[in-house]
């Protein structure tokens, strides 16, 4: 339905109703600013009309002088109005003209000054003064006289004072009703859905801007050189054209906004797009060159612009602006480009240094360089994860072992039992005694290796409670020798223990350092070489103590000492030995529990442990 008021007819007619208001409001404002001026709102009518024939009476004072005076025509003042009499005398009173007649009653009297002018240093000299008295007679008469016709336009206008006030409040309402209007029409047809541009809408919208601020420009310099009628005629003629164009003007851009399409119809809006397409097509290039490329185009276009203003400029004092301007460009860009790789290498130095949570900021890089910080945050999360990743496959391997561990030494418990019990029965057949000795001996070792997985599940989570204290390493020493002497000469091994003369203490717990102790005499009874020297020494330092386990082999040693600290690993690849492959396994988680160190060297045949542990001072 409000389609149909958009149509181009309709449209005419508010433009045209549009001017016309336009125009009796401001006729009706100008008037209202005139009568203001001239105090029609403040003074009563015959105050209004006497000011107006003194205004008369001064100009027809002039033209009496001109016409007595100076072109020697006096009756032409007659000529001037019915009404007005003149009287002109010299600097000394003498009358030199009066037409003045007896018996005549008079309204007002007006005295000008008149004579032969002298311009001297921009002020008016007068060297001959006449003073020219004008008469109003107090009964005009004479329908076109110029008194009468004053007085009678003064008096319309002060019967319109006040109306002319409501007329123009009336006009402004309807033209605001009317520009509203076609704001809204603005771009819409009868039967569009949406509105759109018309021919004239897809001009450049600055560029009209630019011409219209020309066109006014160019009348105001027509307007300041007009005077008298040419004036009204001017401001009639392109007031109305103005109105036009201007009402033009923002109805266009109200239908642009209503597109949507303002910014894309504008001569700059066209040139941020090409640049913005431009922008784009170097932004693809820099995100997929190599950062190489891109490093020696820059360094081209830096080069090929220094050489065009060495070929462009020959000034020195220019040369050297340009040479500041260039460092002041550059010196920051190579600051901000050190300061960015500076930040890339600390967080990497944070990633070698095992500090996996260490991030990067990148708000301050760009381009390479951010990516190369996300690229090595995104290297610790991935080290992170796999570090969790693997520390919960330990945890499920620790707790899958105490689990059948734990269901593994119920059965056999009972198996230990009934062999016992069969034992104790002392069975006459000699086989069956020696099945039974053969149980006896495997269920033990079954014992033995399941408490040593229990013991290293415990020890590498570190759910074995510690309960540090001083303890003499070098007392332990000498009782852990002692107490192996006899199975040590047993195997033809010689224990060579060297050790300060001074007491050597440290803070650990003495039942989880003993166990540590004993589980590398157990190995060095298994794989030591028979008939060879087993060398335990003791060293003191300033922060830590060491204890160093030495001894030969029996069997190649084709294996690193990380590898045989892991567990189920054993020296003799062969396994022919009685062994879980668990005992430096256990040592060593036993060590880090109480915060020391425990390494393995293995130079040929010889196989060495060194064990460090904090010294208590």
């Amino acid at each position: 339905m409000k389609n149909r008021f958009y149509s181009l007819p309709i449209k005419a007619a508010a433009i045209v109703l549009a001017v016309l208001i336009g125009l009796l409001t401001v006729f009706c404002g100008c008037a209202a600013g005139v009568m203001l001026s001239n105090e029609f709102y403040t003074h009563s009518l015959d105050s209004l009309q006497k000011t107006a024939c003194r205004r008369l009476l001064d100009d027809y004072n002039y033209q009496a002088y001109q016409y007595v005076m100076r072109m020697e025509v006096p009756d032409l003042v007659r000529e001037l109005s019915e009404n007005y009499f003149v009287q002109i005398t010299n600097r000394e009173g003498q009358i030199l003209y009066d037409n003045l007649p007896d018996g005549v009653e008079i309204l007002l009297t007006y005295e000008s000054v008149c004579g032969e002018e002298e311009y001297l240093e921009n002020e008016v000299y007068y060297y001959e003064e006449y003073t020219v008295t004008g008469y109003l007679k107090a009964e005009l008469t004479g329908e076109a006289d110029p008194f009468v016709s004053a007085c009678s336009v003064v008096g319309f206008f002060h019967q319109m004072r006040y109306w002319v006030i409501v007329l123009g409040v009336l006009g402004l309402l309807v033209l605001v009703v009317l520009i509203v209007f076609l704001f809204c029409s603005a771009g819409n047809s009868p039967g569009a859905e949406k509105p759109k541009l018309n021919p004239l809408d897809v001009l450049p919208f600055d560029a009209v801007t630019f011409l219209l601020i020309g066109l006014a420009v160019l009348e105001w310099n027509v307007f300041i050189g007009l005077y008298g009628v040419e004036i009204v005629v001017f401001l009639a003629v392109f007031g109305v054209v103005d109105f036009l164009l201007v009402l033009w003007y923002f109805l266009s851009l109200a239908t642009r906004l209503k597109v949507g399409c303002f910014w894309r119809t504008t001569l700059i809006g066209k040139l941020c797009t090409l640049l913005g397409k431009g922008f784009q097509w170097v932004r693809y290039l820099g995100s997929n060159l190599p950062l190489v490329w891109k490093t020696g185009l820059l360094i081209a276009a830096v080069t090929v612009a220094e050489l065009i203003i060495l070929l462009l400029v020959w000034n020195k004092e220019t040369l050297l602006l340009w040479w500041l301007l260039e460092k002041l460009v550059l010196v920051p860009l190579v600051l901000f480009a050190a300061i960015s790789l500076r930040k890339l290498q600390k967080g990497g130095e944070q990633l070698a240094k095992g500090s996996l949570d260490a991030r990067i900021d990148l708000r301050c890089l760009t381009g390479d360089l951010k990516k190369f910080g996300h690229t090595l945050n995104s290297i610790g999360d991935g080290m992170n994860t796999a570090v969790e990743e693997r520390m919960r496959s330990e945890r499920f391997k620790t707790e899958l072992i105490t689990n059948v561990s734990h269901d593994i030494k119920t059965p056999l418990t009972s198996i230990i039992n009934y062999v016992d019990l069969i034992k104790k029965e002392e069975p006459e057949n000699e086989e069956v005694r020696q099945y039974v000795e053969v149980l006896d001996r495997q269920s033990a070792r079954l014992k033995k290796l399941i408490e040593d997985l229990v013991e290293a599940s415990k020890a590498s989570t570190g759910n074995l409670q510690v309960h540090p204290e001083p303890c003499d390493m070098g007392v332990l020493l000498t009782q852990m020798v002692g107490e192996y002497d006899e199975r040590l000469r047993e195997r033809a091994l010689e224990p060579v223990l060297h050790q300060p003369d001074t007491p050597i203490m440290a803070m650990a717990d003495p039942r989880h350092l003993w166990r540590i102790l004993d589980n590398l005499m157990v190995n060095v009874l298994k794989y030591a070489q028979e008939g060879t020297r087993v060398y335990l020494d003791l060293f003191a330092g300033e922060r830590e103590i060491a204890i160093l386990f030495r001894n030969i082999s029996k069997a190649p040693l084709n294996i690193t000492g990380d590898e045989l600290m892991e567990r189920f690993v054993r020296g003799d690849s062969s396994r022919n030995t009685e062994g879980s492959g668990l005992g430096l396994s256990i040592a060593r988680s036993l060590t880090e529990l109480q915060g020391g160190r425990m390494q393995i060297d293995v130079d040929g045949d010889l196989f060495k442990v060194t064990l460090r542990f904090p010294r208590l001072s």
